[in-house]
């Protein structure tokens, strides 16, 4: 599992932004033409606007906090539909599946209220489960709710857009002579769909992305007072969000968090895999207390902690010792092949530190402060000596709680910022 890290940052913000702004954008500068699809014509686009806005609410909404929107709207939906019609109200506004989402979003809400009285450590696990099976099941929920709403026609203003950028691009199309595929030309309006799909998912999945970086930073944050502020500015915003749908506040406020999650989304989702593999890790191996296999010690896998050479901070990869020497092994893209970083750093002069989510491998540089450049996954903490043994490296063991959180905070901190680099000799 590898992240995408080797494009420019402005080529993620065109490409996404384009897909699902140019629908939006046409809609209101192009006149729409005649096709299966229901459409009064430019004023409707025009005159629609709040409609629009509570689309692109409502697909934000629903990204930031899929639990609470959906079982929100659903008992909306439900208790203000007339008892004789609420048995043609779809699938999601049924009390059989906004009920137990309703049930599980109470126990999350006893389990951060707990935070009050009891210290950060204890609560760890928990949100580590959160992180893995409740963020990922709700998401995995919310786009067949959104696909029900395509298809029974809550998007009406979204698919007029797509509309008229198929009937802009199909003319261009036949006038420069291609080939088109038959099912598109006999039937633009699946086409038109498709495209309505795209742009909702893509929306969908932009802002789940960073919405889930935030349950990350909840996660790592050492503090528990700081998570209940982190969980509360992000619902905050979902009320805000949901609340000013039909306005145009509400429209500029979803735009605002749609730039800001295609600005951040590579570093998001290198922060949302890293978050994954640590709540997987410390679900499996802490709360269940399952014993760690042999076979998967080596190779010793873990993140990045700061930029080294290419690489950005938090790439999943591989790190080992080549005579007396850090080797690290990575893939810095996708598409790029794996890439053996010989680091310069002498096994000698760094250390592991087991700190309390983690273990990190930290250098010692002369008149100079430790610098962590790889974290190991967790499983990895009941281990470290082996782990150190292998790595022909040192264990530093810190002695106080306060020094423990000292790095952990120190970590954290670094999550949110640019990292120093590591440096490494000209010839790698």
């Amino acid at each position: 599992m590898i992240i995408p890290c080797s494009l420019p940052k402005k080529v993620y913000v065109l490409l996404l932004c384009l897909c699902f702004l140019l629908p939006v954008c046409s809609a209101a500068t192009t006149r729409p033409k005649t096709s299966g699809l229901k459409s009064s014509g430019y004023r409707a686009v025009v005159f629609k606007g709040e409609v629009l806005a509570r689309e692109i609410a409502k697909t934000t909404g629903i990204a930031l906090n899929p639990l609470l929107c959906m079982s929100a709207l659903g008992a909306y939906t439900y208790y203000s539909t007339d008892q004789a019609a609420r048995t043609g109200l779809p699938w999601h506004a049924s009390p059989k599946f906004w009920g137990p989402l309703a049930f599980v979003l109470l126990l999350i809400f006893v389990k951060d209220s707990s935070k009050i009285a009891l210290p950060k450590i204890l609560t760890v696990p928990l949100d580590a489960a959160e992180t893995l099976l409740e963020k990922k099941a709700t998401a995995l929920l919310a786009l067949p709710m959104l696909f029900s709403a395509i298809s029974n026609g809550e998007f009406e203003q979204v698919q007029q857009g797509a509309q008229q950028v198929v009937d802009a691009v199909f003319p261009l199309a036949f006038a420069a002579g291609t080939t088109m595929d038959m099912a598109a030309q006999s039937s633009p309006d699946m086409v038109t769909t498709l495209l309505t799909y795209a742009v909702i998912v893509t929306l969908f999945v932009v802002v789940w992305v960073l919405s889930h970086a935030f349950n990350i930073l909840i996660l790592l944050c050492p503090f528990s007072s700081f998570d209940m502020v982190l969980a509360t500015a992000r619902n905050t915003l979902v009320a805000a969000v949901m609340g000013l749908s039909n306005t145009p506040f509400g429209l500029g406020l979803s735009l605002v968090v749609i730039v800001v999650a295609v600005w951040f989304f590579p570093r998001a989702l290198r922060l949302v895999l890293f978050g994954t593999l640590v709540s997987y890790d410390i679900v499996l191996y802490r709360l269940l207390r399952r014993p760690v296999p042999a076979a998967s010690l080596y190779p010793v896998t873990g993140f990045t902690c700061c930029p080294i050479a290419d690489i950005a901070p938090r790439t999943y990869g591989r790190i080992d010792q080549e005579q007396g020497e850090v080797v690290l092994r990575c893939r810095p893209g996708i598409f790029r092949r794996e890439q053996t970083v010989r680091t310069g750093v002498k096994t000698s002069g760094c250390f592991l530190k087991p700190g309390i989510l983690s273990p990190v491998v930290s250098q010692r540089p002369v008149a100079r402060e430790d610098v962590d450049f790889f974290r190991l996954r967790p499983q990895y903490h009941d281990v470290i000596e082996k782990v150190a043994e292998h790595l022909h490296i040192k264990v530093a063991r810190e002695t106080s709680l306060v020094g423990k959180l000292g790095v952990w905070l120190k970590w954290c901190l670094a999550v949110m910022k640019q990292s120093p680099c590591l440096e490494v000799p000209p010839e790698v």
